[in-house]
């Protein structure tokens, strides 16, 4: 058995000091169950991937609850308590303050029941069927033991609900696809400039928080994204805003305060920080690929999936193969969910991506002083919505909270001294589990059109692409969005008494969206969409952005296979998306000018760097190092707004790179953030006291001055070499009359230590090597009867 250490009782779903395998095959490695006179096989392949197969849907879905439960049924224990607000119930009191923020802006258990009874009769199968094979396994290990990580959680499972699918898909669809909260962050941003720079803080709150810069690389060509009527308006900056709104900025520092809580209970703060320290999903990113049979060597279209949702043991995912009549669906799912979320089927396959778009909005509502549970709306005091929840709490007494709900959403914050109360406005509000009906028909979809009907299901902001067997490649920029009212300004809270309410939602035509473009690919890495499409509150769209370099490789090869696309991989993990517009501009400042030996042998160095991030790399550290002097002596006013490491976050590389270019940028600076400098001065000035500070860190020796990988963890077994990859990788090519894919998901399969599926794709992962998704009954039968080793492991 591997040692193990467990600081807090969920982190122990990965690694359980007691306990042995949890389930049992057959002497032939299949697993046979009889479900209401029908029969569900379950098979393992070698990485103990369940390949379910049965007679009817209704029977695979049985097997797909029966075999995750088997694998993660800790992990869904804890999921499930974290997308209901009841962790403290079994975490105890460090729990709480999670729970109540889930609490505050989710749904009750009626409403989650109300929300299946309204969905179709497909996902209502799905979810019954799933729940029915969950709780089939469950009464199996209440009579025979729990299993090691299900043991160490220290609570009785109860039976698992359809209503526990409703909230675990609420928290997945929500954690990775409800952006656009950020009125509150800007709020507080803008009042410290304000506060500290007067009249200047208007044009750097327009640097800072830009509407659209046409430079920003995107997923659809520029060239072939017209306008169309209907679509957002670009602009670049937008400040004009009504008086009533304007009332709402903070103008003192006791404003702030009061604005800071609120945008923590927006942003859930708690929950994640929570989440991050007990192993619960907390990151988004992703990326993902399609490249068309013109562009690739075997004339078949190949697609890549890899959605960056963190690392952690077990993994956020797991991976399942469902087959029935009209169902062949393999790929990545979570647990607590039915079928395939990212996968492919015998027609085509599909990824998806955090679409960081706008689809929520925060409204400042108007307190009755005389009644704070009443606000203003349209000409007459209303009553808030109000209840009152009990929180059990381990170790604890109980705890009672109140929440408010206004016609716009749930209040995450009430200012009494102003009479004010912060409530957020959710698109997709009641609409999350529609995504399972989406996810039921992506299994089905045989080609690129209906695969596009169901993406039209989708409600939070997601980007999604699809290739076909047919050939053909496309994109969606998916989500429910606002159209909202003209004459406010979107980056900044909206007065809540009833004059600007949205206008109804976009079309799904209106949206972003390509098929077949002329350039034989598509990409995202949560890149912008179109070059029409403006940022919504969150700026990150800016002229550098990582999926550049994914364009610019396909764009150099016309003949694409899988083996190029895993290299392409790995370059993409280790690139500086950012740094080669930096160092070009610093050669052409340092062009000619005499320099003393060791700042000439680190520029050397610098200008002769890849751009790779390589263990051992002297140009990296140089250029990290360069960077963040360049950035503090640009933007040195800052120091007194916010601590290093906000302004990092907010002074992305973008911004600093906007500022060198001056007029010749995409977006030009308003305020003159240079001074008395010129923007080679200051690039010079950067350099030499980067090379100051990392001789007085590392020693005068540059050639000692290399960077430090680190790894993935994935306690507590040992780490891989640290890049930026996706947490699961797929990649599917569509053959003729096969389609084929490899994945990779590590650590393993299994949540349970004594599990040989526990880790045996760690591995696997650290030399950019892949597993087969097998698909073919034979093959995989042959791997479950003899443990065969499949040659494709090595592709």
């Amino acid at each position: 058995m591997r040692p193990a250490t467990s600081v807090f009782p969920i982190l122990a779903l990965a690694i359980a000091l007691v306990g042995g395998t949890h389930w049992a095959l057959a002497a032939d490695g299949v697993l046979t169950l009889e479900v209401e006179g029908e029969q569900v096989t379950i098979l393992r392949d070698r990485y103990g991937v369940p390949h379910v197969m049965a007679g009817s849907e209704r029977a695979v879905y049985f097997g797909n609850g029966y075999a995750i439960a088997q694998d993660r049924l800790a992990q869904m224990e804890a999921y499930r308590r974290s997308a209901r607000g009841e962790l403290a119930q079994m975490a105890g009191p460090g729990a709480l303050k999670s729970d109540i923020s889930t609490r505050r802006t989710g749904y009750t258990e009626a409403e989650r029941q109300a929300q299946f009874d309204a969905a179709s009769p497909i996902m209502r199968m799905m979810a019954e069927r799933y729940t029915a094979g969950v709780n089939r396994y469950l009464s199996e290990i209440e009579r025979s033991g729990y299993p090691g990580p299900v043991k160490a959680l220290g609570v009785k499972i109860r039976p698992w609900r359809v209503t526990d699918t409703v909230a675990v898909g609420q928290l997945m669809a929500r954690r990775f696809g409800g952006s656009g909260e950020g009125e509150l962050r800007n709020s507080e941003v803008r009042g410290f400039l304000k506060l500290l720079f007067g009249k200047r803080a208007d044009d750097m709150v327009d640097d800072l928080i830009w509407i659209n810069d046409p430079q920003a690389p995107t997923t659809i060509p520029k060239s072939e994204s017209p306008r169309r009527p209907g679509r957002q308006r670009a602009a670049n900056t937008r400040r004009a805003m009504p008086p009533a709104q304007r009332d709402l900025l903070p103008k003192t520092r006791d404003d702030l305060r009061v604005i800071a809580l609120a945008r923590a209970e927006v942003e859930q703060e708690e929950i994640l920080r929570y989440a991050a320290a007990h192993g619960l999903p907390t990151q988004f990113g992703s990326y993902a690929i399609v490249v068309s049979g013109k562009r690739t060597l075997g004339g078949h279209a190949i697609l890549v999936g890899g959605p960056q949702m963190g690392f952690r043991t077990p993994q956020i995912a797991h991976e399942v193969h469902l087959v029935a009549p009209g169902l062949n669906v393999i790929g990545m799912g979570f647990a607590g969910v039915p079928g395939a979320l990212i996968g492919h089927n015998q027609h085509l396959a599909w990824s998806t991506t955090t679409g960081v778009g706008d689809v929520a909005d925060t409204y400042v509502e108007k307190l009755n002083p005389e009644n704070p549970e009443e606000y203003w709306f349209q000409g007459k005091w209303r009553k808030m919505e109000k209840r009152v929840e009990t929180f059990a709490v381990r170790g604890a007494d109980p705890q009672e909270e109140t929440f408010y709900r206004t016609v716009h959403g749930p209040v995450v914050s009430l200012d009494r001294k102003n009479n004010r109360a912060y409530s957020v406005r959710y698109s997709y509000w009641n609409a999350e589990f529609e995504t399972l009906g989406a996810i039921a028909g992506f299994s089905r979809a045989r080609n690129i059109r209906e695969f596009a009907e169901y993406v039209r299901l989708i409600p939070t902001s997601h980007n999604w692409l699809c290739a076909t067997q047919e050939g053909d490649i496309g994109y969606w920029f998916a989500g429910r969005f606002p159209r909202r009212p003209q004459g406010v300004d979107g980056r900044f809270p909206i007065p809540g008494t009833g004059e600007y309410e949205w206008e109804g939602f976009l079309e799904f035509e209106e949206l972003p969206q390509i098929i077949n473009p002329r350039q034989g690919f598509l990409a995202n890495w949560n890149n912008k969409p179109a070059v029409w499409w403006d940022h919504g509150d969150t700026p990150v769209w800016g002229p550098i952005y990582r999926v550049q370099r994914i364009a610019d490789l396909l764009k150099a090869d016309s003949k694409i296979t899988t083996p190029k696309l895993i290299r392409l991989l790995g370059d993409i993990g280790a690139y500086q998306d950012d740094a080669e517009p930096f160092v070009a501009l610093l050669a052409q400042a340092m062009e000619d000018k005499a320099l003393k030996p060791r700042p000439r042998q680190a520029l050397d160095y610098l200008l002769d760097w890849d751009r790779h991030n390589a263990d051992g790399s002297i140009g990296k550290t140089l250029y990290d190092a360069y960077l963040d002097e360049l950035r503090e002596l640009i933007f040195d006013e800052f120091r007194l707004v916010a601590d290093k490491s906000l302004r990092r976050q907010a002074l992305r590389p973008g911004v600093v790179l906007r500022v060198l270019l001056g007029d010749a940028a995409s977006v030009p600076m308003k305020y003159d953030y240079l001074g008395r400098r010129t923007a080679e001065e200051a690039q010079r000035e950067a350099f030499r006291k980067a090379v100051r500070k990392l001789t007085q860190e590392r020693g005068p020796q540059v050639n000692r001055w290399g960077y430090r990988q680190g790894e993935i963890r994935f306690g507590p077994l040992p780490g891989i070499p640290k890049s930026s990859r996706g947490t699961y990788i797929q990649i599917v090519e569509l053959g003729r009359p096969q389609v084929t894919g490899v994945s990779i998901l590590p650590p393993g399969q299994s949540e349970d230590p004594e599990d040989p599926h526990y880790d045996d794709q760690r591995e696997l992962a650290g030399y950019w090597r892949f597993k087969p998704m097998l698909t073919e009954r034979k093959r995989i039968e042959r791997q479950a009867r003899r443990g065969e080793k499949p040659a494709e492991q090595d592709r």
